[in-house]
């Protein structure tokens, strides 16, 4: 079987023949709304959305898979190419991991491993990384006269620092222990009273509300808060402290312990921290949009609303909460502006311009929109209707 399809198969929930059936339409270059509507029969799929899903990966699958036989091939024209090599090709999932490993491989003028390698170290290197017997490796360098004991050393560990970087198991247990452990602090640049909830920070940012994470990012952006991701180096340098332990010498596992973290420290902890948020910020903006069509749909499927007049209430921040009042037939006959934050007075201010506003409109039902500082609004809106 394609291994792009024994990937696909694993990841979608669609039967292999009717999978190869919308394989062959999107080959075939059919729209996918007339695949959605027109060939539901053949690929038994109504969703348009996931037809869309499905052929991004498969466009990202071939890529890949195309680029791993590349990779494969030209390493092995350069003679640089071994099963062990070969395994770590393939078990790459991300194009850009596959290429970084790639451009290290390469041999570069002047770069350190291209020298080791020159030296006739890379066999000893291969040892310590496989954890293979190294007496040897060891006895053949020793009888030569022409490298010291601190040359065979350096070489040795610029080739396995490189392969570390590049094996994607360090990466991938770096990640799955920072997934478990991490926290968010925040530090407020202002002391902004509609900013406090974020102050205490995140103790478990994948599942805070998605509200949350979302005011997070947006003051942010706007530089008005700093935030840090915090991950649990000592646990994760642990966990990699045991894929290090095969060494069959103590002078060379605790060189490769050494090196593993080093590895971890400058290149691996930088990438699992941008994983982190790139995943946290994913989970809240696809939590926000379901909420948004669950909201959406209650909305639209509710029955018409008679005889009643409808304030709207647009919570906002910055520019203050906008109002506006139509009446049974749908037309405007009141609007303000009122800022629910801050000062007291401006709290006050707002509370008379509702009294006024209902006075003069004599509305019916408060119809709250879902902008920013929409919990603020309602917490005074219920305020408001106390009193």
């Amino acid at each position: 079987m394609d291994r792009v399809i024994q990937q696909l198969l694993k990841e979608f929930d669609i039967k292999e023949d009717k999978m190869k059936n919308l394989i062959q339409l999107l080959g075939d270059g059919n729209e996918i709304p007339y695949i959605t509507r027109y060939q539901r029969d053949k690929t038994g799929i109504d969703n348009p959305d996931i037809i869309f899903k499905f052929n991004g990966r498969l466009t990202y699958l071939r890529n890949l898979y195309n680029r791993q036989d590349f990779v494969s091939k030209k390493l092995k024209e350069l003679n640089l190419w071994d099963a062990n090599i070969e395994k770590q090709i393939r078990a790459f999932t991300e194009l850009a991991r596959l290429n970084e490993f790639y451009e290290l491989q390469l041999p570069v003028e002047d770069d350190p491993v291209t020298i080791a390698i020159e030296k006739g170290l890379k066999p000893l290197a291969d040892a310590v990384l496989k954890g293979e017997n190294i007496e040897e490796e060891l006895e053949k360098l020793q009888e030569r006269k022409d490298l010291t004991e601190a040359e065979v050393e350096e070489g040795v560990s610029q080739i396995v620092y490189r392969n570390i970087i590049s094996d994607d198991k360090y990466l991938e247990k770096s990640t799955e222990v920072a997934e478990k452990y991490n926290k968010i602090e925040v530090k407020i640049k202002e002391d902004r009273e509609d900013l406090q909830d974020l102050k205490e920070g995140f103790s478990k940012p994948v599942e805070a509300p998605s509200h949350r994470i979302l005011k997070l990012m947006r003051a942010k952006k706007n530089k008005e808060v700093d935030y840090e991701i915090i991950i649990d180096d000592e646990t994760i340098k642990k966990e990699i402290d045991k894929m290090t332990s095969d060494v069959k010498s103590e002078k060379f596992k605790g060189l490769k312990k050494a090196l593993a973290e080093e590895a971890y420290s400058n290149y691996f902890r930088t990438r699992v921290i941008a994983k982190i948020r790139k995943d946290i910020i994913e989970k809240a903006e696809d939590s926000a949009i379901t909420t948004f069509e669950t909201n959406l749909r209650n909305l639209l499927m509710q029955a018409p609303l008679q005889e009643v007049r409808v304030l709207g209430f647009d919570p906002g921040i910055t520019n203050g909460c906008k109002l506006a009042v139509i009446d049974e037939n749908g037309s405007l006959v009141g609007h303000d502006i009122i800022y629910i934050l801050g000062h007291k007075a401006n709290i006050e201010k707002a509370f008379t311009t509702m009294d006024k506003l209902l006075d003069s409109t004599k509305f019916n039902i408060i119809a709250l929109g879902n902008g920013t500082a929409v919990t603020e609004a309602e917490q005074f809106i219920q305020e408001w209707l106390t009193k």
